[in-house]
């Protein structure tokens, strides 16, 4: 998801520049770094539906992720957490402390800042886990994946809607 406006190869074959756009500079560091695995994978997660199953995962998440640090070098952030009438972005990882921050947020859901939330985030690789039973969220799928965005569901919308959404 980087423009890369100039590339050059030295003599050796050993070095090759870039040149991208100012705007670019971190997500492109942070993109060439996670593709030649110089550094932890990182992952900006968010979860949609924090309900007996979303909440189950996000504790889940949250007691694997120093685990999957140390012995698979993931870096797993979850920076957003929604409900239809509650949503959370926030501008650091979330702990154990989520459902209390997300209680105490009086804006509904929100998928467009949701998403551009988890992009403006610049890490390397972006998730959407939807654990709503919502058709309105699986009409998302298909923007998300275009925009570079990984989406993992359990939710049964998007393989029983229209045809023309699970195509």
């Amino acid at each position: 998801q980087v423009n890369i406006l100039a590339i050059a190869q030295g003599a050796s074959e050993r070095n090759i520049s870039v040149a991208v756009a100012s705007v670019d500079a971190q997500r492109a560091l942070r993109a060439a770094h996670a593709g030649f695995w110089l550094s932890e994978q990182a992952f900006a997660i968010g979860v949609i539906g924090p309900g007996n199953v979303g909440a189950a995962l996000i504790d889940q998440l949250l007691a694997a992720r120093q685990g999957l640090r140390q012995r698979a070098h993931l870096d797993l952030r979850l920076l957003a957490v929604s409900s239809r009438q509650q949503q959370l972005l926030a501008g650091a990882a979330l702990g154990d402390d989520w459902r209390g921050q997300l209680a105490g947020q009086q804006q509904g859901l929100d998928l467009h800042a949701f998403a551009s939330h988890l992009r403006a985030s610049n890490l390397p690789h972006t998730l959407i886990i939807d654990c709503s039973g919502s058709s309105q969220v699986a009409d998302h799928y298909a923007a998300w994946l275009a925009a570079g965005i990984h989406a993992i569901t359990p939710n049964k919308q998007a393989g029983a809607g229209p045809q023309a959404r699970y195509a």
